[in-house]
């Protein structure tokens, strides 16, 4: 039977149909009969017909129980369904079963975001692995970018359970100087997609497009929306992803493009903030800000923007990591041997450049000895930086998210997913993330997370529940873990949860002085009958920094004098070292004289003559081809002990990173001894393809060799170079780690070697070409001062992207 629309609202079952209906069967899928008596016949005024059917004995569809029927009629084939209806609470809660749900969405689509099947198998049963693997690591919904899922992906979704976001996609039409002029929206396409997919449980929200600005605006976007609700009233009609204004009436829910702000430090508040919807304003067109004059009084009025809709954060986390290329290659290599020339070309495999050019790269720029770590670095940079964004969002009032991306895309280098392009685990546990990604997690809140000994640490425990049960109870139990050992600082007996975000219990922690620098984790536990979540945070406290013996100052940095002048010491006879934060001839002319420098260095700091080639340094991940720091490596002991860390650094190095410098070794004449490096990313700058068609990875760009730490003997003496920011000495990490590394610079044992003619003329030949500009995406990256890049930004950076379209 033609288009039967099959919806629920609340106990009831509605079969609209274009020709009346003598009767009426449910089935489960093992074909027994449920009892679902016809209450109402009535008809329509288009001249169909609309059965309500009595469905308080059917089970609810949802991602936890994705329960299925079959609905007969008189002859007609067998239409497969689920009980099931969504909907929004106010601009507070995206609604499943009348239950409120947070959205865990992850991206596929267009080719920059998806893969081929890469089963060897059937559609079908890539569809089902990819779900599966999802749902493993806590998703509950994907997101079709500018796409429409096949009909194998929503059969599968439906019969696992896994929510659906598909855009039929729109364009934009252009004038001749290339700019915007009117909207194309498929109408036709719009409408047969909804009657399509409306009867599977799983599809969820139907969507225009991607990234529409100032949909509101367009009668047109208006009068689709009201058509997806006419068509599809029991599911949720969105007219963009990405943009919009705060205030419009054309969508059921908003996806906002937030910020390629990191949420941690000074960008915490991002989620809370009401910048984004900024950027396109009011759909009325209401002012925002205004300054009056009033009776002789100045008046500066700030508009709160306050979204009419339920919200999800737009194309989320998109943090990258660095693969094993020869491990992936040697992977690719060996399913494309296993499978036939029709399957990889049915399903257009082909082996992309990056697998064969990255791995030439790292062999010509000599990486082979650090590239391991480099891996290893970076994935556990991504893995903290993951599981900070996803619990600082889950503390604010946005309804869920949607993540680029889970799975590694294949054509590209930008390797943003959870799993690799096979959809299989690349190292990241499951049970890890599912602690902060699933229906119900544990969140801390601390103030932050490095502290001295003796200062009292306080705290807040909250919990955000989405569970099908809305009231459990439980037992809260917060242990503290040093080292080896774990405490138990509370039990709490009788917490009962309510739907959203609520706060349990905040404490106020007094530990016993630390003698050495120590990390320290929290570890909280909610367990009850229907429930059983866990959750960690590390944090680390310092002692009162104290030197050996005081070095020989030649500080030009007010600030940084002061902190070293200031440590207590442990001998009063002054120390051999000179430190300095001054690259000159002077300095040149105390290695001459056989003298241990240790250089604390910065290239804006305007007191150099030399310049050394590098990076201003940001502590937050790359994002797609955004950015130049992957995580770090501490390769000294003695490093990883100051700072109470290990091998990879953690967040609890921001202070020591963030506005600090990082040198670029791969044209240092020698190699230095290497102790703290830095992670570039192996990916290349769009904007190098799009405006200069270089398509390349360039070496110069590409992995860079960084080094916040390194020495080498420079004639008779010896150059330790220090890029640490040197405003960070009130943190009680960076002065634990400056004390250590007065005490242990120089090592006795340093291999490089560089005469001091060779050193003085790399320093002058550097400094005669100049620093050298970041690419265009890199450098929106290190300014880090927008939410996202605007019209201001690209005309500073020479880009006209209208003629680019």
């Amino acid at each position: 039977m033609p288009d039967v629309f099959v919806y629920s609202r609340g106990d009831l079952l509605y079969v609209q149909s274009a020709v009346a209906v003598k009767s009426f069967t449910v089935r489960d899928l093992a074909g027994v009969v449920q009892e679902t008596p016809v209450l109402r016949r009535d008809s329509l005024p288009d001249g169909g017909f609309l059965t309500t059917l009595a469905a308080d004995r059917l089970q609810r569809w949802s991602p936890s129980r994705p329960c299925l029927y079959e609905l007969s009629l008189d002859e007609a084939p067998a239409l497969r369904f689920g009980h099931c209806e969504y909907g929004t609470f106010g601009n507070q809660a995206v609604l499943l079963n009348g239950q409120a749900v947070y959205l865990r969405g992850y991206i596929r689509g267009i080719v920059a975001h998806d893969h081929p099947n890469m089963t060897g198998k059937s559609l079908k049963e890539a569809c089902i692995k990819n779900i599966r693997q999802a749902k493993k690591y806590g998703f509950n919904l994907v997101r079709f970018h500018s796409t429409v899922p096949s009909a194998e992906f929503v059969e599968a979704a439906d019969e696992l359970g896994m929510l659906i976001h598909a855009e039929i996609g729109f364009s934009y039409e252009y004038d001749e100087a290339g700019n915007k002029k009117n909207l194309s929206m498929d109408n036709a396409i719009w409408e047969a997609v909804i009657r399509r997919y409306r009867n599977s449980p799983s599809l969820a929200i139907f969507c225009i497009g991607n990234e529409m600005h100032n949909s509101g605006h367009h009668p047109e976007v208006k009068h689709l929306y009201e058509v997806g609700k006419s068509l599809a009233p029991n599911k949720l009609i969105m007219d963009n992803s990405g943009w919009g204004e705060y205030d419009r009436d054309s969508a059921d829910l908003f996806s906002q493009h937030i910020a390629y702000f990191f949420p941690f430090k000074k960008h915490a508040g991002m989620f809370k903030s009401d910048q984004c919807w900024r950027f396109n304003g009011s759909a009325y067109d209401v002012k925002l800000e205004e300054l009056r004059h009033i009776g002789g009084a100045d008046v500066s009025v700030r508009r709160q923007c306050t979204p009419l809709r339920p919200m999800l954060a737009h194309e989320a986390l998109h943090y990258i990591d660095i693969p094993d290329y020869v491990a992936l290659q040697a992977k690719f290599q060996a399913f494309v041997a296993a499978q036939s020339e029709e399957y990889l070309r049915e399903n257009e495999i082909e082996e992309p450049r990056y697998l064969r050019e990255l791995p030439k790269l790292v062999k010509r720029k000599k990486l082979e000895d650090i590239y391991p770590d480099y891996v290893r670095a970076s994935r556990k940079f991504k893995e903290t930086c993951t599981k900070a964004y996803l619990e600082r969002l889950r503390l604010s009032d946005i309804c869920g998210f949607e993540m680029l991306q889970f799975s590694d895309c294949l054509k590209y280098e930008n390797k943003n997913g959870i799993v690799d392009f096979f959809d299989d685990d690349k190292g990241i546990c499951p049970d890890w993330m599912r602690q902060f990604n699933d229906d119900s997690v544990l969140l801390a809140e601390l103030p932050k997370e490095n502290f001295h000994s003796g200062e009292k640490i306080s705290l807040s425990i909250s919990l955000s529940h989405f569970g099908e049960l809305e009231n459990p109870d439980g037992v809260l139990e917060l242990h503290l873990r040093e080292g080896g050992q774990s405490r138990l600082l509370y039990r709490g007996e009788k917490f009962i949860l309510v739907p959203g975000l609520q706060k349990l219990v905040e404490l106020s922690l007094e530990l016993p002085a630390c003698c050495k620098a120590q990390k320290y984790e929290l570890l909280a536990s909610f367990k009850g009958e229907h429930i059983d979540i866990t959750n960690a945070w590390s944090f680390w406290r310092y002692p009162q920094a104290r030197l050996l013996r005081r070095p020989q100052l030649e500080l030009k940095h007010s600030g940084f004098a002061s902190f070293v002048a200031s440590l207590p010491l442990m001998h009063s006879e002054p120390g051999e070292l000179l430190l300095t934060d001054q690259l000159n001839d002077y300095t040149l002319e105390l290695l001459e004289q056989g003298r241990d420098v240790l250089l604390v260095y910065h290239r804006d700091d305007p007191w150099n003559q030399y310049y050394l080639p590098g990076a201003l340094e940001r502590c937050k991940p790359c994002i797609w081809d955004r950015g130049s720091n992957l995580g770090s490596i501490l390769h000294k002991a003695w490093l990883q002990e100051a700072l109470a860390s290990e091998k990879y650094g953690d967040l609890n190095l921001y202070a020591l990173l963030e506005e600090a410098y990082k040198v670029n070794l791969d044209d240092f004449p020698v190699l230095p001894d290497e102790y703290f490096s830095g992670v570039d990313k192996p990916v290349r700058d769009r904007m190098k393809g799009l405006l200069h068609g270089v398509k390349d990875f360039i070496d110069e760009d590409t992995l860079r060799r960084f080094s916040h730490l390194f020495a080498l003997r420079v004639g008779q003496g010896s150059l330790s170079v220090c890029t640490f920011n040197k405003d960070s000495w009130q943190d009680p990490a960076a002065a634990s780690l400056f004390a250590s590394l007065l005490e242990h610079l120089p090592e006795k044992e340093i291999r490089a070697e560089l005469g001091l003619s060779e050193l003085r003329e790399y320093l002058q030949a550097q400094t005669a070409r100049g620093p050298r500009r970041e690419d265009v995406m890199n450098h929106f990256w290190e300014i880090d001062n927008k939410p996202v890049e605007d019209t201001l930004f690209w005309e500073e950076c020479g880009v006209n992207l209208a003629k680019k379209k």
